[in-house]
């Protein structure tokens, strides 16, 4: 909230969906925030600017949120306002938050950014060995593939 009472919510389009639960719509439509909403959405964001699995735990702990797993496996989030008393199991923010899915999904986005990158590196290799080539062909005073 900001000093003269307004909500601040990052506006960021939901990524993995919702599991809004009643009270969680009424706590909203009375105070208009809920914090757990306010997870899914810095865990949203952590996942979309960070490289890889270490630099998601970075970014939740940069936006505030920490992180642990519970006995079963599951992810819990601590909300910056009261680690202690809000906190929340990924599966009960949505299937979407929990520990497999959030794994499954970077897995997912990493894969298809290395191979990306690979295919770039190629793409730089032609590129570098058709200059060789152009380059050695007016050394010689032709054409490199017809001498």
């Amino acid at each position: 909230r900001t000093d003269d009472g307004r909500a601040m919510r990052l506006v960021v389009p939901r990524g993995f969906g919702d599991s809004d639960t009643m009270a969680e719509r009424q706590i909203e439509t009375r105070e208009g925030w809920s914090w757990k909403d306010d997870i899914r959405d810095r865990v949203d964001v952590a996942m979309r600017v960070s490289k890889g699995p270490v630099d998601f735990a970075s970014k939740l702990a940069e936006l505030g949120i920490k992180v642990n797993y519970n006995r079963n496996g599951d992810i819990v989030y601590h909300h910056p306002s009261d680690p202690e008393s809000r906190k929340v199991k990924g599966s009960t923010l949505g299937k979407q938050y929990s520990a497999i899915s959030i794994e499954q999904t970077m897995a997912e986005k990493y894969a298809s950014q290395r191979q990306k990158s690979s295919r770039t590196r190629q793409s730089r290799a032609l590129d570098e060995r058709g200059r060789a080539l152009r380059c050695d062909g007016h050394r010689q005073g032709g054409n490199a593939m017809h001498p």
